[in-house]
């Protein structure tokens, strides 16, 4: 019990944390290049946010939910910010992050990097909500329409517009699977792709959490 609640405080104290890199990140790129309040819909804060409140609050469908949608959106760009560490030329989309100075994408490199573990660190401590598979959908449908809405099509936020593997530049003339950038086609066909890899992801953490990891609590 006595390591439970100490574990649980470390938690807090982790979630304030990231609150507060969230906080750091967002007035960056307020004040670095003028974003504005659009900058929260990025899914990696948005999902840090929601991560925050569900380990400060206790809510594990939250912390589920933020699990299921962060495997699928974080690994590539983890995958890409790793090789281009190494010295390899990457896909692309963490190129621009390179040719800064490094305080200003620190806050942005700690969030994708411990969004992950950080909320698998809570699932194992408060126990995987099935429910979270909902709220995966709802952060994946609010990241991608909240952005069309709202923000510049030059921002691309979460890649709504044009893959984030492709330069502004050449972003016009891209197309996935024959549909082209700036589309709504597109950005329809990019909202449903995400979900598929949530519920993909949802489906294996079930099946790894009844398993192999079976002192974790599935609710």
């Amino acid at each position: 019990m006595k390591n439970k609640i100490f574990y649980e405080k470390l938690l807090n104290i982790i979630a304030v944390l990231l609150i507060l890199f969230i906080i750091f990140n967002v007035s960056i790129n307020f004040f670095y290049w003028s974003d504005g309040w659009t900058e929260i819909l990025w899914y990696c804060d948005f999902a840090a946010i929601l991560l925050s409140l569900g380990i400060l609050f206790k809510k594990n469908y939250l912390i589920s939910g933020v699990l299921i949608t962060a495997i699928p959106a974080q690994f590539f760009w983890i995958l890409d910010f790793a090789i281009k560490i190494l010295g390899f030329g990457g896909f692309g989309r963490t190129t621009w992050m390179f040719s800064l100075p490094i305080l200003s994408i620190l806050p942005s490199v700690i969030i994708h990097l411990a969004l992950i573990p950080i909320a698998i660190y809570a699932t194992i401590l408060y126990g995987f909500n099935r429910k979270g598979y909902f709220v995966a959908v709802g952060i994946l449908l609010f990241t991608m329409i909240m952005p069309f809405f709202f923000s510049a099509q030059d921002d691309n936020i979460n890649c709504i517009f044009y893959s984030c593997d492709v330069n502004f530049e050449n972003s016009a003339t891209y197309s996935f699977l024959g549909i082209p950038s700036y589309s709504i086609q597109y950005i329809i066909l990019i909202a449903l792709r995400w979900v598929f890899f949530g519920t993909v992801t949802y489906f294996a953490l079930l099946k790894m959490y009844r398993s192999l990891f079976k002192h974790v609590k599935v609710f």
